[in-house]
């Protein structure tokens, strides 16, 4: 009793430590039936019907939650039986065992496979046994004179599958790997051998697990699917130096912005739309996560429509506050979900706007010193 209470406070303190991943740590239990035979006995087939029942903990190894430990404390009962002639025979090995696994976890398909090592004490046995020319069953507690070893080491595969929220199906197969019983004596009238013995067992348990964070996973994988998008709107009139700074400085923020130019008839723009959405272009060719749209429509409907949550805007003084504050009002007013982020324009840049590029160019002068380098051949 003694080393059955020093196996379990070993399986116990195995399965609290880690405190560091407490919050990842699955506890769970497990209770089922086995299927068992004794290899190497005069006894054939899955046929002793035993109970398994165990606590442990599932203990991941990566951030992914894919590979991952596991550790028990079981108590199952394994042996042989059959009652055909010429004899029937029942033995009884009830084992306290400390599995150890390996599992890879499918989170897609939500199946887990595992692989491992069990160390298993007997408690004690029992074998009943009855002769066609005696009729008479005895417990036996020493059979033949070879006891049963007390320590058994076995290697285990495992399946299991969900199949309700926390509640998970658990198929498991299971092999001595050294003798559980010796050089066990067999005679038949007058021939006479010895095997070894082995334990084999095929296990079907219900696993219930506490703390199951598959669905606070969907709902974080959710999150992060959800891209923080932005909408950069404007004439760009074209496009300046001014704008580029904005949109560079901007990017770290977003996962992906998308640069619209108004296409609003009633505006008398220098150039054509399809201009100046080259050029953006053009400007950006190498950079990701940006996108050059066109639009006809309410800025925060254009939003709505591709998903952005946010409208960006650059600041160049005090008249620029104003007059993009009373704007970000209007849109707040019409959908409070989106939010507009200002930028102060840098300061090398504070001078310069499209309607100053075009009218340098009405006289004649360069403005390629106000455009990105990108663009300035077109000028």
């Amino acid at each position: 009793m003694r080393k059955i209470l020093m196996i379990l406070a070993t399986a116990f303190l195995l399965m609290s430590g880690g405190e560091a991943n407490a919050q990842k740590i699955k506890a769970f239990v497990a209770l089922g039936g086995n299927l068992s035979q004794i290899d190497g006995d005069e006894v054939y087939g899955f046929k002793k019907l035993g109970f398994t029942g165990s606590v442990g903990t599932m203990i991941p190894l990566t951030e992914s939650q894919k590979w991952a430990i596991s550790v028990e404390a079981k108590f199952s009962q394994y042996g042989a039986y059959q009652k055909d002639y010429p004899y029937s025979y029942n033995a009884t090995l009830p084992y306290i065992e400390i599995p150890l696994m390996a599992h890879f976890v499918d989170d897609k398909g939500g199946w887990t496979f595992g692989l491992g090592a069990v160390y298993g004490r007997l408690m004690n046995y029992t074998e009943k046994a009855a002769w066609d020319n005696t009729g008479v069953t005895t417990v036996i507690t020493d059979f033949q004179k070879k006891p049963y070893e007390k320590n058994d080491f076995s290697f285990v595969a495992d399946i299991r599958f969900k199949i309700w929220k926390n509640l998970k199906f658990n198929f498991r197969y299971q092999h001595s790997l050294v003798p559980t019983k010796k050089d066990w004596m067999f005679i038949n009238n007058a021939q006479t051998w010895t095997r070894d013995i082995y334990n084999s067992s095929l296990s079907a348990r219900l696993i219930w697990v506490f703390g199951d964070d598959d669905t606070p996973k969907k709902k974080t994988k959710k999150r992060r699917e959800m891209k923080r998008i932005a909408i950069f709107p404007g004439s760009f009139d074209p496009i300046t130096l001014g704008h580029q700074s904005i949109v560079m400085r901007a990017l770290p923020l977003f996962d992906k912005i998308i640069i619209a130019v108004g296409d609003n008839t009633e505006k008398h723009c220098k150039y054509t739309l399809q201009q100046r959405m080259q050029w953006i272009a053009k400007t950006f060719e190498n950079v990701p996560n940006i996108e050059v749209d066109s639009y006809n429509e309410l800025t925060v409907d254009y939003c709505k429509r591709k998903k952005a949550k946010y409208i960006i805007r650059g600041l160049r003084n005090a008249i620029d506050f104003q007059y993009e504050q009373n704007i970000a009002q209007i849109n707040s007013e019409l959908d409070s979900e989106v939010e507009t982020v200002f930028l102060l324009t840098e300061l090398r840049y504070s001078t310069i706007n499209s309607s100053m590029v075009r009218e340098i160019l009405k006289f004649g002068g360069d403005v390629k010193k106000y455009l990105p380098e990108n663009i300035r051949e077109f000028f």
